[in-house]
């Protein structure tokens, strides 16, 4: 337990300082994702491994970088968001490409079958969590390509906090709700501690993040132009926090269930008394890509 708590502290340090940092250089916080990312990327290959699949380990783990590029070097051009994410998709064509031909190469036998297999199971890893996770970019960067943007100070600061917050609470009041009342569980099979008292308490996290976010926007006067130039409004920001608390949880749910297709109870050992990178994460992956994606369609 004392472990688990002095990692915890540590966890949270190294995302208040990561996301602080944007005040400073905002690529700071682009090799913290990266990091994340990596780690994350070598943690699901293991699970696959144990299951007896075969990945192209190393360069689906480093597809963070390429997608990187893909992201940045556009953004940078002044590209536009449906640009950005053709360019993400050529990036997942091309790479794709490369680890195939590479396996082909390194294969001594049955070469094409072999470099075809290790390649579609590769892709598992370079979508989850590399392709998702990158998202993160393209909000952190999100000031190049957005008129409303550039008219608020650090708008893609106040993004990533809202995102990580609604993580965050749901999966804090998950905790308190589920302990304190128990009650009928949501997936045993998959996940044995997880109830449904436990699921609506972490979906009410979300909103009051949701509730919480609106209200300082809404009072600090830099900020209110997010309120006047999108159609972000009150019943947005509690729905975007509920739902992304929704999606949170099924993506804790999604990597239960890898872990117990590998037979393993935590995705790695790299936090301690906390398990993998990818016990950390996966709520935040898929609201990530939820809430980030509505934002980006709603500013």
């Amino acid at each position: 337990m004392k472990k688990r708590a002095i990692s915890s502290i540590f966890i949270m340090l190294a995302i208040i300082l990561a996301i602080a940092s944007k005040f400073l250089v905002n690529e700071i916080f682009d090799v913290f994702i990266a990091v994340i990312s990596i780690v994350g990327s070598i943690e699901m290959c293991n699970l696959l491994e144990k299951r007896e699949i075969k990945v192209s380990k190393f360069l689906s783990s480093m597809f963070i970088v390429a997608l990187y590029g893909a992201i940045i070097f556009p953004t940078n051009a002044g590209a536009e968001l449906y640009q950005i994410l053709l360019y993400m998709l050529l990036a997942f064509v091309i790479y794709s490409l490369i680890i195939f031909i590479y396996e082909i190469i390194i294969n001594k036998e049955n070469k094409f079958e072999q470099a075809l297999n290790i390649t579609l199971n590769s892709l598992k890893v370079m979508i989850y969590p590399n392709l998702l996770l990158s998202v993160f970019f393209i909000i952190n960067h999100i000031e190049v390509f957005s008129a409303v943007a550039i008219k608020v100070p650090y708008f893609s600061f106040i993004l990533i906090v809202f995102i990580w917050g609604i993580a965050i609470l749901s999966d804090t009041f998950a905790y308190i709700v589920g302990s304190s009342l128990r009650g009928p569980k949501l997936c045993p099979k998959i996940s044995p501690n997880k109830s449904w008292s436990g699921a609506i308490g972490g979906a009410i996290g979300g909103a009051v993040m949701g509730l919480i976010t609106y209200f300082i926007i809404k009072n600090v006067s830099s900020l209110s132009v997010i309120l006047t130039s999108t159609h972000l409004n009150l019943a947005w920001f509690i729905v975007l926090g509920f739902l992304g608390s929704v999606v949170s949880q099924i993506g804790d749910i999604f990597e239960s269930w890898l872990k117990r297709k590998a037979g393993v109870k935590d995705s790695g050992n790299f936090i301690p008394g906390h398990g993998g990178m990818l016990d950390r994460i996966d709520a935040l992956i898929f609201c990530l890509v939820f809430v980030g994606g509505m934002l980006m369609f709603l500013i």
